[in-house]
Formats: structure tokens, sequence, C-alpha cells
């Protein structure tokens, strides 16, 4: 058994280790931005806190920044296209997912997997018209791009 003396530094230490876990969260949560609250990510907005960040640390002159606008802008465009094709590219390979899953599925479970589909393009289309809770929708179904298909363009129900 512990002797009083340890017991109380062991309870201190823990009090300690307790509250500055809690002022942690509660700081963590006021400061740090968490990019899946908010949606999705606008890309002339990321642009435009881009060019203010790298004109502020590098301290460009006006005419830097003037020619190295473009240059964000343009791999901005790149970075845009590829988060495009890669969200098509997962699509289709839950797609052949779930095709090829159906046929090792009874009647019932197809059935079940179909339900758990339209829960999830659901709480994707809710997490993208702003009708969310503020947690990221869970599942694997891909979130769209920033310029991907918008929730009024996803369709109501799986095709069939």
């Amino acid at each position: 058994m512990m002797s009083n003396g340890k017991l109380k530094v062991v309870l201190y230490l823990s009090a300690i280790f307790l509250v500055g876990g809690v002022v942690g969260g509660f700081v963590a949560n006021k400061f740090v931005k968490q990019p899946f609250q908010r949606g999705p990510m606008d890309i002339d907005k990321l642009t435009d806190r881009q060019m203010r960040h790298m004109a502020r640390e590098l301290e460009l002159t006006p005419e830097q920044v003037e020619n190295i606008r473009p240059i964000i802008e343009d791999i901005s465009n790149k970075v845009r296209e590829v988060r495009r094709e890669n969200f098509l590219k997962l699509t289709k390979l839950h797609e052949e997912r779930d095709e090829r899953m159906s046929a090792e599925l009874t009647p019932e479970q197809q059935i079940k997997m179909k339900q758990m589909e339209e829960r999830q393009r659901k709480r994707v289309k809710r997490y993208f018209s702003g009708e969310r809770k503020r947690q990221r929708p869970r599942g694997d179904w891909p979130p769209p791009p920033e310029d991907g298909p918008r929730p009024e363009e996803m369709p109501d129900k799986l095709p069939e």
C-alpha cells in the first residue's frame, strides 16, 4: 500500500495532468482551424491566404507578388483538377467494390447494403449543404472536391 505522501503526489500529478488535458482541449478547439467542419474548401480563398502568408513571411515586394500570384493560381487550378479526377476515380472504385460485393451477398444483405449506401449518401449530402452536425461524415464515401458535384446535383437515390 502507498504511503500518504506518495498518494498525495500521485493525486496531484493526476490532477495536473487532467487539468492540462481539459485546458489543452479547449485551446485546441478555440484556435485550431477545423476544415471538415467548414465544408468544402474554397480554392480561391486558399490561394489568397497562401499569397498573404508568402508575402508576409518572405517580405515580397509588390512586383514579386504580382509575378508570383499567377504561379500560385496556376498550381491551385491544377490541384483542383487532380482532386476532381481523383474524386471521379474513387467514386468508380467504390461502385466497382459495391458491384463485386453484391455478387457475394444474399438478397437480404444486398438490401441492407443499399440502405447503408443510401444513409451514407444522405449524410454526405447533408454535410455539403450545411445541414451537418459538427463532425465529419463517417464512412468511406469520398467527399466531392470543392468544385465537384454540389448537394443539389447529387442523386437522391442510388442507381438500382
